[in-house]
């Protein structure tokens, strides 16, 4: 099983495929093969302590930022600007993110 795998603060978190992509909206493996020092964000779903490790979401993370982003008119008007991420490149394709950051 392909997965992810990412250590911040020195605990190693697992985000398996099935984690990292949408139902109906996989990507080739190797998209995952190619996020390697890619920045993403992840939440957190299972932890084990006794082994030290833990089980992210990918796309739970996802599914929250388009939420946010959708109540926000003035992010998802035409011509809002936004910061992306660029996550992986392949032959002839590139995945990125949008991060949106708002100030209050």
């Amino acid at each position: 099983m392909y997965c992810a795998i990412v250590i911040p603060y020195r605990v190693q978190v697992v985000i398996p495929a099935s984690e990292m992509w949408e139902a109906g909206h996989e990507r080739p493996d190797f998209v995952l093969q190619n996020m390697v020092g890619a920045t993403i964000d992840f939440i957190i779903i299972k932890v084990d302590r006794e082994s030290g490790f833990a089980i992210g979401s990918r796309r739970l993370a996802a599914r929250s930022q388009r939420y946010f982003f959708a109540h926000r008119p003035s992010l998802c008007r035409e011509g809002a600007r936004l910061k992306c991420r660029l996550l992986s490149v392949g032959p002839g394709a590139a995945w990125w993110s949008a991060t949106v950051t708002t100030s209050i």
